[in-house]
């Protein structure tokens, strides 16, 4: 290829930025959604549109950091065979705190006490509320949280093609 022209990356090879998203529990289930929907959202959910509300940052589930996590710490169980699903959980859990929530804004830990964001909070949070951490899974998952930050990424490497 020549110089300075756009050189094709491989799938997944280019860790995602996180993005910033709602979430409140409302009607038995966590309900996620992108500050640009927050006007909309809040309207459609009768909410106070001045309410400051708890955030979580995400970045997509298949980010190759988490897969990373996930497959250092499995390591050693693939010598002995069998994973035991608990332990296959776990780790995914780990993973999903430690590479996929990145970040927290007015979350409660159970004693009502705010903290800054850690993996060790996080993997904490999802063993008290399962549903926090489907709620997680879910938005990393959810490539429309994550479309405009691809296309500002593409944006950005385009330009300095």
């Amino acid at each position: 290829m020549k110089d300075g022209a756009l050189k094709l990356g491989q799938a997944g090879d280019r860790k995602s930025e996180g993005v910033w998203l709602f979430i409140v529990f409302r009607n038995n289930q966590y309900l996620t959604w992108s500050e640009a929907e927050d006007e909309e959202f809040r309207s459609l959910m009768d909410m106070d549109p001045a309410a400051k509300l708890p955030q979580i940052k995400v970045r997509r589930f298949h980010d190759p950091a988490r897969s990373a996590f996930a497959r250092k710490a499995l390591q050693k169980y693939r010598r002995v065979g069998n994973i035991p699903p608990e332990v296959e959980q776990k780790i995914v859990r780990e993973s999903v705190a430690h590479a996929v929530l990145e970040d927290w804004r007015l979350i409660a830990l159970k004693d009502g006490t705010l903290a800054d964001y850690t993996p060790e909070l996080g993997i904490q949070a999802f063993k008290e509320d399962e549903d926090f951490y489907d709620a997680v899974v879910s938005a990393g998952l959810n490539e429309d949280h994550h479309r405009a930050t691809s296309l500002k990424e593409d944006s950005d490497v385009l330009g300095k093609a």
